[in-house]
C-alpha cells in the first residue's frame, strides 16, 4: 500500500538530483597539515540533494516586466510544454548562434586513446581519457596528459534536459575561449542533435563533499578564495551565473587546483548583449537547497544569488552539514524534522515584509549551524548568506576578507604554485 506525504503548505521538495561520491579508493594524499586518508578515485550516482524546478506553491506567481521573461514553474520538467522561444533567446543566444569552437583535432577519439569510467549525472557521464601513444603519431614524443571526457546523451526532446545540453554548450564554448586560471580549462567540446561531448582538464581528487567536514579552516579558506576568483571570472569573462553552487560541483585536482564544474542550471547572456547588460535571471533552476532567498520567492536574480551559495557551500564544507537542513531528510516534508524545519526557515524567508526580520531569522539558523567554528568564519558565511541581497557581501568584499586572507597566506606558504590550494586533495 502506497503511503502519502504529509501535506505542507509550502509545497514539497521536489525530486532529487543524481551526485557524485566515493565508489571506491585509492592510496592517501596529503600536504602539510591536511591530509585525507583514501582520495577519490573513481565516483558511483547517488541522490545528493535536492534538485528541480520549486514546488508551485513555493513559488509567487507574477508577470515578467523586464527584458528576461520568466518561465511558467509548471512547465519545467515536463516534456508536455516546450520551452518559449525567448526565454531561450535571451538566456542562451539567438538560435543560429554555433554552439561550441572550432574542434581541436588534436583530441579526435583516436584508437591511441583509452576511457576510463569515472562517474555519471543525470544527463550524462564523466571519463579520464589517457592516451597510451602519442595522438600525432611521433614515437618519440610523450604522450599528452590525461584529460576529461563529458559525454551527454538525451533520449527525448524533454524541454527542461535540451536547455541544460544547449547551456553547458555555451558555456564550455566559452570557457574554451578563456585563459582565466580560475576557470575550468575546456579544450574541445563538439554537439549533435542528442549529444554532446566536451573534453576538459582533469581534476583527479573529485568533488569537496568528499572531503567534508574540512576541519582545518586554513584549507577551508584556501577554498573559498579559490571559489570566488573563479566565480568572478564566471559572472564577468564568461557573462554567467552558475546558479548550481554544491559541494558536488566543486571538484579538486591533486596539483592543488579547486573548480566549479557543470554548468548546465546556468543562466548566460547572449553573445550580442551589451557589454553593460545586467546579469539577471527570472526562471529557476539549480539544487533548492543552495538558492537565495529571492530565487525561493520566486524574484529575478543576479551575481548575489551565487554568493548566498557560496557562503552555504563553505559552511557546509567545514561542517560537513548543511548550515539549513540535512540533504539526507530531503524527501521528508511537514514531519516537524529537518525538512520541516527548512520549509519553515523558507516561508519566513517569503512572506515577512521586514528584511532585518529575514535577516534575524537567517542569521539565527547560523549561530546555531556553526557554534563550533572560529568567529572569522562565522562573520564571512554571515555576511555571504545575509537574506536581503542588496546588504550581501559582494565578490569583491569577500575576497578582502579577513577569513580568505587565511586561505592566501596559506596558498602562498603551503609550497605550491601560483593557483594551489593547499588541501587534503594534494598528492
Amino acid at each position: 500500500m502506497k503511503t502519502e506525504r504529509s501535506a505542507h503548505p509550502y509545497g514539497t521538495p521536489p525530486s532529487l538530483d543524481p551526485g557524485l561520491s566515493l565508489s571506491n579508493s585509492a592510496p592517501e594524499a596529503h600536504m602539510g597539515g591536511c591530509t585525507l586518508r583514501n582520495p577519490l578515485k573513481r565516483y558511483a550516482a547517488v541522490d545528493s540533494g535536492a534538485s528541480g524546478s520549486l514546488p508551485p506553491s513555493a513559488v509567487l506567481r507574477r508577470k515578467s516586466t523586464g527584458a528576461y521573461p520568466m518561465l511558467d514553474n509548471d512547465s519545467f520538467g515536463k516534456s508536455a510544454t516546450a520551452m518559449p522561444d525567448t526565454a531561450l533567446v535571451h538566456l542562451l543566444g539567438a538560435a543560429d548562434t554555433p554552439l561550441v569552437g572550432a574542434a581541436d583535432d588534436a583530441l579526435e577519439h583516436t584508437p591511441t586513446e583509452t576511457e576510463t569510467f569515472l562517474g555519471r549525472g543525470q544527463f550524462g557521464s564523466v571519463f579520464k581519457v589517457s592516451a597510451t601513444a602519442p595522438v600525432n603519431g611521433g614515437g618519440a614524443t610523450p604522450a599528452p596528459p590525461p584529460f576529461a571526457r563529458k559525454r551527454i546523451t538525451l533520449t527525448s526532446g524533454d524541454p527542461a534536459a535540451m536547455r541544460t545540453l544547449r547551456t553547458e554548450l555555451i558555456v564550455a564554448r566559452r570557457l574554451q575561449r578563456s585563459s582565466a586560471p580560475h576557470l575550468l580549462r575546456v579544450r574541445n567540446a563538439r554537439a549533435g542533435q542528442m549529444d554532446a561531448t566536451i573534453d576538459m582538464e582533469l581534476l583527479d581528487a573529485g568533488p569537496l563533499s568528499r572531503f567534508a567536514p574540512m576541519r582545518d579552516e586554513a584549507c577551508v579558506a584556501a577554498v573559498a578564495r579559490e571559489l570566488l576568483l573563479g566565480l568572478k571570472a564566471l559572472h564577468g569573462e564568461v557573462r554567467a551565473l552558475h546558479r548550481d553552487i554544491k559541494l558536488q560541483n566543486i571538484l579538486a585536482s591533486r596539483a592543488g587546483a579547486v573548480k566549479l564544474v557543470d554548468f548546465g542550471s546556468a543562466a548566460v547572456l547572449p553573445d550580442d548583449a551589451p557589454a553593460d547588460a545586467p546579469l539577471v535571471a527570472e526562471d529557476q533552476q539549480g539544487t533548492i537547497l543552495q538558492m537565495s532567498p529571492e530565487r525561493l520567492r520566486g524574484e529575478p536574480h543576479g551575481p548575489a544569488s551565487d554568493v548566498w551559495s557560496v557562503g552555504v557551500t563553505i559552511a557546509e564544507l567545514a561542517t560537513g552539514k548543511h548550515p539549513f537542513m540535512s540533504a539526507a531528510a530531503a524527501d521528508l516534508a511537514g514531519d516537524g524534522g529537518v525538512t520541516g524545519r527548512f520549509w519553515a526557515l523558507a516561508s519566513v524567508i517569503k512572506h515577512t515584509a521586514s528584511a532585518d526580520e529575514c535577516a534575524a531569522a537567517t542569521d539565527a539558523a547560523l549561530t546555531q549551524a556553526l557554534a563550533n567554528s572560529s568567529d572569522v568564519l562565522r562573520d564571512f558565511v554571515r555576511r555571504a548568506v545575509h537574506a536581503d541581497p542588496v546588504r550581501r557581501a559582494t565578490i569583491a568584499g569577500l575576497l578582502e576578507h579577513p577569513f580568505v586572507a587565511r586561505g592566501e597566506s596559506d596558498r602562498s606558504n603551503g609550497g605550491g604554485g601560483s593557483h594551489t590550494v593547499p588541501g587534503p586533495w594534494v598528492a
